[in-house]
């Protein structure tokens, strides 16, 4: 098994993402009034004191708004200009970058799992396959022992519903689909780092090409 991917340093896993799974229109949210004010800080008021994420309690805007920004801090401004007045396919594919980008469970997951299998033809998958991936991580990321049985259980449920969402896996068929990207999500992708198509399932002869095309 690899270690992680996503850095040459094991980036510590984090499953923060299991309060709030893909958040995209609330992400979308926080994104819009970021491209307004173009400062986190003022965002963070304004997200906060106007109930722009529709949250009675104020602790909740605050953080739902801290994980909304944290995942948005990881993209590229072309990445975050795609992501607020693209396509619904272009929004759904940067959200998916921005999470996996802060969260390196779910990136080195797809990447040297799902990916993997894909590219050996393998197109189903299941739930061991993500508990074996923790489990052969443990060495290098103790942070995974450290978790609760009921959290990575979560991680779990939450990682592959994201990757539903986004149509790289059916929960319903328990299948890997190969993953046809816009031009335009290639093109952010490439000027940040190609590596991370491999996110989308792609060969590294295919990004080799796409690079090529729109490097």
């Amino acid at each position: 098994m690899t270690t992680g991917l996503m850095n040459k340093k094991a980036k510590k896993y984090s499953f923060a993402f299991t309060t709030g799974a893909s958040l995209l229109n609330e992400t979308l949210k926080v994104l819009n009034t970021y491209l307004e004010t173009k400062d986190w800080k003022t965002c963070r008021t304004q997200v906060v004191e106007e109930n722009i994420l529709q949250k009675k309690a104020e602790a909740s805007r605050s953080r739902m708004f801290s994980e909304c920004s944290r995942r948005l801090k990881s993209l590229t401004p072309p990445q975050m200009e795609l992501f607020a007045n693209g396509s619904h396919d272009e929004q759904v594919c940067m959200n998916f970058l921005a999470i996996s980008k802060t969260y390196a469970v779910i990136y080195d997951y797809v990447v040297e799992i799902l990916r993997n299998k894909l590219l050996l033809y393998e197109f189903s998958f299941n739930d061991f396959d993500f508990d074996d991936f923790l489990y052969d991580k443990e060495e290098l990321h103790p942070e995974i022992k450290e978790s609760a049985g009921s959290t990575k259980n979560k991680a779990r449920q939450f990682t592959h519903m994201i990757l539903d969402e986004i149509s790289i896996v059916n929960l319903r068929s328990m299948t890997i689909n190969p993953f046809i990207l816009p031009a335009e999500v290639i093109r952010v992708i490439i000027k940040d780092n190609p590596s991370h198509l491999r996110l989308f399932l792609m060969s590294d002869t295919d990004i080799k090409i796409m690079t090529g095309k729109y490097g």
